[in-house]
């Protein structure tokens, strides 16, 4: 399982652990729907088709790794990797919790340690590539941010 914290109260950017030791800093891009992080020896880039696409793909090295498909009007998207098809979606319409499901089958869950802290477990298994549970929480995250603006505004 990894966990992650935000960098600063303030941020959207997340340092990623396993156990104790660090393996990933995800960074939002403040203007556009992307980001980045580093794993291992390679630098990871998530990006939305454009501007009113609900198409996301992680890339490294100029290939597609992971693809993405948001589901209009709910949080939920459709996620293709190498290991397979997945739904990965809100627990609730409530709650910041989010599953992830394989074959009908919940297979891993994104969710907050507690209802007032942006420190988070993610818990999916090991069949998943860290690259491809990265960009889920970085999906997850995006939506966070989603709702964060939408009710500061």
């Amino acid at each position: 399982m990894l966990y992650a914290v935000p960098k600063s109260i303030f941020s959207w950017g997340y340092e990623v652990y396993h156990e104790n030791t660090p393996i990933a800093v995800i960074d939002m891009d403040w203007l556009t729907e992307g980001g980045s992080f580093d794993y291992g020896r390679s630098t990871y880039y998530a990006r939305k088709a454009g501007f009113l696409s609900g198409s996301f793909s992680l890339e490294c090295n100029g290939n597609v790794i992971v693809h993405a498909q948001k589901t209009p009007l709910i949080r939920r998207f459709e996620v293709q990797d190498g290991s397979g098809n997945y739904l990965l979606s809100a627990a609730s319409p409530l709650t910041r919790k989010f599953i992830l499901e394989q074959n009908s089958h919940v297979v891993g869950q994104i969710a907050p340690h507690h209802p007032f802290t942006r420190k988070c477990a993610i818990d999916l298994p090991e069949f998943i590539s860290i690259p491809s549970g990265l960009f889920m929480f970085w999906l997850v995250l995006l939506l966070w941010r989603r709702t964060e603006r939408a009710s500061a505004g």
